[in-house]
């Protein structure tokens, strides 16, 4: 069993140190809201050095241990144009969000997870303290993907028995869900979606694509190679003159050299080409 001590050992912290954070959590983070791309906002919850180095010790020396589905991709050493670049070959493709992903994962949820992991009761809710807020798993912290992924178990375990029968090739990364098959896997959407369900879980935006469609999934065509699409590039162009009109937003540049970085994965012509319009 996993307890407060082994966990305050291997991350070299006092046992009171790890409660003190957490009762004062709330005095560690800050709060904005950022445009999702089907309209809304979603909340980011920031958590300052302090707490941000801890969690970062808690994800390597504590989480670190737990190895994720080779369906996830959003883990070291993968990236989601290696998730997608399996299915440009594959007939029929399944697209979906997991619908208020981190939201939808509360405290008790996060608990149930740790114990399932063999943490001992205490020190799986000191872990959900310190890695939870406003009752939910929160969008910006550095432990948040493993969790999320971690309290996705008993979906993967239903969907590993899935693709084995029906031979599909699954991929996730954070909320992103994709599926292909070399037939038409529509009869399966309810029951995809009622895995999902049980678990406490929505799909959203659920979408079956032939081989002749335009088949899109995280900004990316997938056809017999992958591409940008167009939609995605004006976009950030728009949101480049927006930029130099008001330089001194250092958060929209990073926002938009994290999109640039992202359309270098896939076409990296077109990255130069945005990389001088911005001038970095």
């Amino acid at each position: 069993m996993i307890s407060i001590q082994e966990i305050a050992k291997r991350i070299n912290k006092r046992e009171e140190y790890l409660s003190f954070v957490a009762r004062n959590l709330f005095n560690m983070v800050h709060k904005s809201k950022k445009a999702k791309k089907n309209g809304g906002f979603r909340d980011i919850t920031s958590p300052n050095e302090e707490l941000k180095n801890l969690l970062r010790l808690i994800n390597k020396h504590i989480f670190g241990q737990f190895n994720l589905h080779k369906f996830f991709f959003l883990q070291p050493g993968c990236n989601h144009i290696r998730m997608l670049s399996q299915f440009t070959n594959s007939k029929f493709i399944i697209t979906a969000d997991i619908d208020d992903f981190y939201p939808t994962i509360h405290p008790a949820k996060v608990t149930k997870t740790l114990v399932d992991l063999n943490f001992d009761d205490n020190a799986a809710k000191l872990i959900t303290r310190l890695t939870t807020f406003d009752s939910k798993l929160p969008q910006g912290f550095p432990t948040s993907p493993k969790i999320a992924a971690l309290a996705l178990n008993t979906v993967i375990i239903r969907l590993d028995g899935l693709s084995r029968k029906e031979t599909f090739r699954i991929g996730l990364y954070a909320d992103n869900l994709v599926i292909g098959s070399n037939y038409n896997p529509e009869r399966f959407q309810k029951l995809i979606i009622k895995i999902f369900r049980q678990n406490g879980f929505l799909l959203d935006e659920f979408q079956v694509y032939n081989k002749g469609s335009v088949r899109e999934a995280m900004g990316i065509r997938i056809n017999s190679k992958l591409e940008v699409v167009q939609s995605y590039i004006d976009a950030v162009k728009e949101e480049i003159i927006v930029f130099k009109n008001n330089p001194d937003q250092m958060h929209s540049f990073k926002s938009i050299k994290g999109k640039i970085d992202y359309i270098a994965n896939v076409n990296t012509r077109q990255a130069v080409i945005l990389k001088k319009m911005i001038k970095f």
